[in-house]
């Protein structure tokens, strides 16, 4: 009694942690170096799927070209050349689109992590409000009257005293 440390029910609740808000965007974040190593991964692995299948397909087409008996190999070698540029037209297309859709879900990921960058919250007119030892203000009810603040904008600083209390609104 006295030394265990408080629990609440969403620490048993909840899959992950975090001891801050700004550990939690973090951990909520994904990072664009994982997200590009990622998109690199994926460019490598269709690059390698596509030619192991140009392989099979090349392999498979010079077996059946060797099996070709004396009567009719030029018209079986068009019909397989014919398809082999068609395989490879549709690998091609297939590349394409994969990459495409990457590009797209990257672009997506991209845009929400600038949404979480600080700089564009403080854009859409929040402020940070600091005293003069640099320490947070969170709430109204932790200024007195003669602080000293900074206020931070997104384009700049500036300071302010605390003439006063105004009513804090508790119900929202």
């Amino acid at each position: 009694i006295g030394h265990e440390t408080d629990f609440t029910i969403a620490d048993f609740a909840s899959d992950l942690r975090a001891p801050t808000p700004t550990a939690a965007a973090e951990l909520a974040t994904p990072d664009q170096a994982e997200l590009a190593a990622s998109l690199g991964a994926y460019d490598r692995r269709v690059d390698d799927l596509i030619y192991a299948y140009l392989n099979q397909s090349r392999r498979a087409f010079e077996a059946v070209g060797a099996r070709l008996d004396a009567g009719t190999p030029d018209r079986l070698l068009r019909i397989y050349r014919q398809r082999l540029d068609e395989l490879l037209h549709l690998a091609e297309i297939s590349s394409r689109h994969l990459m495409d859709m990457e590009f797209t879900r990257f672009t997506n990921l991209e845009k929400r992590l600038a949404a979480l960058d600080p700089t564009a919250v403080l854009k859409r007119g929040y402020a940070v409000v600091r005293r003069k030892s640099g320490e947070m203000l969170a709430s109204a009810l932790l200024a007195s009257p003669g602080d000293q603040l900074a206020i931070q904008m997104h384009d700049g600083e500036f300071p302010a005293v605390v003439n006063g209390h105004n009513e804090v609104n508790h119900d929202g």
